[in-house]
């Protein structure tokens, strides 16, 4: 990802303004209705006396895919399944189309794209609804004058013939959706494939113009990281987040807040930012309150589940009516929809690959009988107390969570909790570097490796639906 940071690093009392591009506005087209009509090309698409004759674009570099658009007579060099070919670059190309913290679109990314779609649906034979559709949709997305920005800097012949060769792909990506998807039999399928993005992108938009100072600072927070630069991230992030769950004072109400785009963000990135600081305790506790939550932070994240709910959905109802499929239920199953393996950073896979990890440290809770401060923290005392024994079992549902990239469904879980009595609790003393926000009296659960420990909530009492004054290490109410 690439910002403009005008804060160099996260320190304390700096100021992080990233200029966000405007959205919602520029040459996109309207979303009143699925594909509108689009002139054809008046001169064909000249090339360069340099064009390649095959061309190698299984190596996940843009470049080569950009050459095949301006060489339209170049093919992939693995030609015996050019199908195939194009399909594999243009799953890795999807990979870098609005999967940011926020919007950024390269129109030249987005153009190379397109151009893979259209070769691809000239060849296949029997194209899915997701991918011709889907196609059509980002064809529609394509802004000319952002791509004659972008590929300024190239000779004056290859951006004319690069210009050319997007008109001529978004006609024709357009032509071939709707001739093999009528909308008058396909209407379902267009509700899918182009509404759903749409509509969602609309919320997207919506919600970030609404929270415009948060955004920037995300993705600041992202700037500065690829740079290296990340101590004194902690502060801002606690800051934004605090406020953004203000009023949400149980763990349901906390967790709606906390697992929405917006909060998922913030608190992903405060997580990595203790992380990233050697605060591996304090990484965890936030990565709690983020287990088994979708993550729907990019607009690519956000259109894939909703088009996921809205297939399973027409699954279960095809298998009662299965003349209206097409029509009313769509007729890709769940399991074909595929997430998008986004482009990642190595810091991005350390960070992924180390997640699991920082959630294997052990629990204790009980109510506070004394607190005592220490140079190196503080101690938390338990009362001893008879509590509430429970079984918890949970158990798969029927609801689809997601589809892994191999096509294994996941399903959702549901916990029940049985009441089996009481038993006498006192658990051992442990030490926490910050009990800001920890009274007397108040139930505590802390995680802890080893001898050191990190509070993980603290409120009234055990239940779920109790008062909560403090979680990881948001103090709610605050800020």
């Amino acid at each position: 990802m690439r910002f403009h940071l005008l804060c160099p690093a996260f320190v304390v009392g700096c100021s992080f303004v990233a200029k966000l591009p405007k959205v919602g506005s520029g040459s996109q087209q309207s979303t009143d209705s699925p594909i509108p009509s689009a002139p054809a090309t008046s001169e064909p698409v000249s090339y360069s006396e340099d064009c390649p004759r095959y061309l190698s674009i299984s190596d996940q570099n843009l470049e080569p895919i950009i050459t095949l658009m301006r060489c339209p007579d170049a093919t992939p060099s693995s030609n015996s399944d050019t199908v195939g070919a194009y399909h594999s670059a243009r799953m890795w190309v999807r990979g870098g189309l609005d999967n940011s913290i926020v919007e950024t679109p390269s129109q030249l990314k987005r153009a190379a794209y397109v151009h893979l779609c259209a070769r691809q649906l000239r060849e296949e034979h029997k194209p899915p609804p997701a991918m011709a559709i889907g196609c059509a949709w980002h064809a529609d997305r394509l802004d000319p004058n952002g791509l004659a920005k972008e590929i300024a800097t190239r000779p004056a012949s290859h951006r004319s013939t690069i210009a050319k060769q997007a008109a001529e792909d978004v006609r024709a990506v357009r032509e071939i959706a709707l001739r093999e998807f009528p909308k008058a039999r396909a209407a379902r399928e267009w509700e899918v494939f182009y509404d759903v993005p749409t509509r969602v992108r609309n919320e997207y938009i919506a919600r970030r113009n609404a929270n415009q100072k948060t955004y920037q600072q995300l993705v600041a927070f992202e700037t500065a990281v690829q740079n290296g630069k990340f101590e004194g991230c902690a502060a801002p992030l606690r800051d934004s987040l605090t406020t953004y769950v203000r009023g949400a004072s149980t763990m349901p109400a906390l967790a709606a807040r906390i697992t929405d785009p917006l909060g998922y963000a913030l608190t992903e990135a405060l997580a990595r930012c203790h992380y990233y600081n050697e605060r591996t305790l304090q990484a965890g506790a936030l990565l709690v309150l983020l287990d088994k939550a979708r993550r729907q932070v990019t607009l690519v994240e956000q259109i894939y589940f909703a088009q996921l709910d809205a297939l399973a959905a027409d699954a279960e109802k095809a298998k009662k009516f299965p003349n209206l499929v097409g029509s009313k239920y769509s007729s890709m199953n769940p399991s074909d929809l595929r997430p998008v393996s986004s482009w990642t950073s190595k810091l991005d896979d350390s960070w992924q690959q180390q997640q699991r990890e920082l959630l294997g440290f052990q629990t204790r809770e009980g109510r506070v009988a004394k607190l005592e401060k220490t140079a190196s923290g503080t101690v938390i005392q338990f009362q001893k107390e008879r509590v509430p024994v429970v079984d918890v079992r949970c158990h798969e549902t029927n609801r689809i969570d997601t589809i892994t990239p191999e096509g294994k469904i996941r399903y959702r879980e549901e916990c029940t909790s049985t009441p089996k009595g009481h038993a006498w609790s006192s658990p051992p003393p442990i030490k926490v570097d910050d009990a800001n926000g920890v009274k007397m009296g108040r139930f505590v659960r802390v995680g802890f490796e080893g001898d050191k420990g990190v509070v993980l909530s603290s409120g009234e009492s055990p239940q779920a639906t109790a008062r909560l004054e403090r979680v990881a290490d948001l103090l709610l109410g605050a800020g």
